[in-house]
């Protein structure tokens, strides 16, 4: 019983750090975008599109990892591969995107 007191207290400690953090994120943007708006913009967009990316290789390993390729219907993984190819694409378009407009200050 007091196992499940101590992880409340736990969750509750990491959800009001959470909270925290998040608030100061807003905050910190809220300055930036006043400040520098265009530059805080790119590196909103630099950060999320490198997660993007980030995201879309671990699933893909792991859904090729997951899939049965002795199936006969190997095309959805296939056109899974597609998709993730083109989203990488476009992730670092914005990624390139971002890095110049920080470059040059525009």
């Amino acid at each position: 019983m007091f196992g499940l007191y101590m992880l409340a207290i736990y969750l509750g400690i990491a959800i009001i750090a959470a909270g925290f953090v998040a608030l100061l994120v807003v905050v910190a943007l809220a300055v930036g975008l006043v400040t520098h708006p265009i530059r805080t913009l790119a590196l909103v967009f630099h950060k999320l599109a490198a997660l993007a990316a980030g995201l879309a290789l671990i699933l893909a390993l792991i859904v090729w990892f997951w899939y049965d390729h002795s199936k006969p219907d190997f095309a959805p993984c296939f056109w899974g591969s597609i998709g993730v190819i083109v989203a990488s694409i476009v992730c670092v378009q914005l990624v390139v995107a971002g890095l110049v407009t920080m470059i040059f200050r525009v």
